[in-house]
């Protein structure tokens, strides 16, 4: 047996990352957790240890201006810093461990995402003026994190302090069946386990080691082990295995971990790190046939199912492939009588190209923007608990949705672009994480409303762009794609032109790529919404975005 005591605590400096400046906002960008990003984490709740309560003080109106990261010489700390002394701090910690804190009394210069270090407490920071006078702070907290509150004597500076594990004892042992590892002193919420070709690798997040371990194992699928820092805030075990060795983790006493490693219950499906591509061997008598496989692309949730139509229970065996790379998670494979399902779970959006050789069927892991040449967002505004427009019981954002999902078919029937939505279903999404999405892997970001006024005389098409400074360095620049849209609809559909306009709308002002933001009509207007709750509308309307996105596309670079 193998073990290791006594870990010590090392005092370490702090420092934060540079500042960064960007517009100012001014409307209100909610926190959520999107349709589209998975934020749900399983185990152990975060616990708020801060010892004194941050008091109200009355302070004229301050400014939030820079969130400072952790850097590679200093522990995990976190800080927001504001123009003057803050009034209030409130804090509200989600049931999915995210911790949001609402500085009272101010704006921000600051928004969306901001860049966290990698394998940390910290898994994303975002930024968002609220309220009008509340700046949030959102901290996606893995599971388990202990943390405190505090601030600075002046209140300019809010510091958010994560708690650090100490690994206390490390253990092996071999067994028939299986090997066996205990880790004292954490538990398996701070482990993050990534396997490479005869590698497995768990990261121990903010944990301090006081010696380092680098020994040959006599195990039955474990051969080499070595326990040091990865950097000053995370440990690495790298363990030397088996092919097809998996593990089991779990907790096995208080702040103990115990890692089985285990025979895994598929086989014949091998990762390539490198160029993020599976290979699955050809096998006599036995058709895959994977790339007539049927498609699931369920990108809302992060995930592409294959469906085989047939059992490759004998080929594949069964049970979860754990990947745990910057596109991919892990693969489930489960069967039925007649059908074998190949279930990929990402860490973003992705998508699968499938091939074959000789001797191989490949199904290669891709970045949208690695196999599409085109991709459009189309934006459905509102959805949820905010319906947008109500008129004679006719919701915006059901409007919204029906002209999308025409819109969709006739991109999908074309094959020339590649479209995806911000939503596919009646459910509310920031506007921030709208444009984010856009941004993340989109050409162009397309928007569509319906409007509403008081009166009801009103009524035509208006079409909606905001100058950026990303339009020097486009041939598309925003007021281009809003004319070509605008053109398009006026066209196809005969309304009233009420003209190409500029607004500070969050969707327009958070997107980086070219965006626009279509009013189809006046819902206040009777006879306009009767005409646009029609299928007749719907498909018209449809057919003149397509049109205007296939001339749009003339300007943007295909890659």
């Amino acid at each position: 047996m193998i073990c290791i005591r006594n870990v010590c605590l090392k005092a370490v400096l702090l420092c934060f990352t540079a500042i960064v400046f960007v517009h100012p906002t001014t409307a209100i960008a909610q926190e959520v957790t999107a349709s589209y990003i998975s934020s749900a984490t399983t185990g152990q709740t975060t616990r708020d240890m801060s010892i004194t309560h941050i008091p109200v003080i009355p302070h004229p109106a301050t400014t939030v201006f820079f969130v400072g990261m952790p850097h590679e010489a200093g522990p995990q700390m976190y800080s927001i810093v504001a123009s003057s002394p803050i009034t209030r701090v409130e804090r509200t910690l989600f049931e999915d461990n995210r911790l949001a804190l609402d500085i009272h009394n101010s704006t921000t210069t600051l928004s969306g995402p901001q860049p966290v270090p990698p394998f940390l407490a910290v898994s994303g920071v975002r930024v968002s003026q609220f309220t009008a006078d509340v700046t949030r702070v959102v901290f996606d907290l893995e599971s388990g994190t202990e943390f405190s509150i505090d601030i600075t004597p002046d209140r300019t500076t809010i510091t958010l302090t994560i708690q650090q594990h100490s690994l206390q004892d490390f253990s092996f042992e071999a067994g028939e069946e299986h090997d066996t590892i205990v880790l004292s002193g954490i538990n398996p919420s701070v482990i993050r386990a990534q396997p490479r070709p005869g590698r497995l690798r768990f990261y121990l997040s903010n944990t301090q080691l006081a010696t380092t371990v680098d020994t040959p194992l006599d195990g039955g699928f474990a051969t080499h082990a070595t326990l040091t820092y990865g950097s000053l805030h995370t440990a690495v075990l790298e363990l030397a295995v088996n092919e097809f060795t998996s593990h089991t983790m779990f907790q096995s006493g208080l702040n103990e971990t115990t890692i089985l490693l285990h025979p895994a219950t598929y086989r014949n499906i091998r990762y390539d790190f490198d160029e993020r591509a599976f290979r699955i061997p050809k096998v006599d008598g036995f058709p895959l046939h994977i790339t007539h496989a049927t498609r699931f692309d369920q990108y809302h949730h992060q995930q592409f199912i294959l469906s085989l139509p047939v059992n490759a229970m004998e080929l594949l065996g069964f049970g979860e492939v754990l990947i745990a790379d910057a596109l991919l998670r892990s693969v489930t494979i489960a069967h039925s009588t007649h059908n074998t399902q190949l279930i990929f779970n990402g860490n973003q959006i992705f998508t699968l190209d499938l091939q074959e050789d000789e001797e191989n069927y490949i199904i290669r892991v891709m970045h949208p923007r690695e196999r599409y040449r085109q991709i459009v967002i189309i934006d459905p505004g509102h959805g949820g608990h905010q319906p947008g427009a109500v008129r004679n019981g006719i919701r915006e954002s059901d409007l919204n949705m029906l002209v999308t999902n025409k819109l969709i078919q006739l991109i999908e029937a074309d094959g020339f672009i590649r479209a995806y939505t911000t939503r596919n279903s009646d459910v509310f999404v920031g506007l921030s994480e709208r444009a984010h999405f856009g941004n993340s892997i989109g050409d162009i970001f397309v928007s569509i409303h319906h409007n509403s006024v008081t009166g009801t005389h009103i009524h035509g098409i208006e079409t909606y762009y905001r100058e950026s400074v990303h339009d020097a360095m486009r041939l598309l620049t925003n007021r281009n794609l809003a004319d070509i849209m605008h053109r398009h609809l006026l066209f196809t559909l005969s309304s009233n032109d009420r003209e190409v306009r500029s607004a500070n709308f969050a969707v327009l002002r958070y997107s980086t790529i070219p965006a626009v933001l279509l009013e189809l009509g006046f819902m206040s207007n009777p006879q306009e919404l009767a005409r646009m709750n029609t299928p007749e509308f719907q498909w018209q309307a449809a057919r003149a975005i397509y049109n205007a996105l296939l001339e749009a596309y003339l300007w943007v670079p295909a890659r």
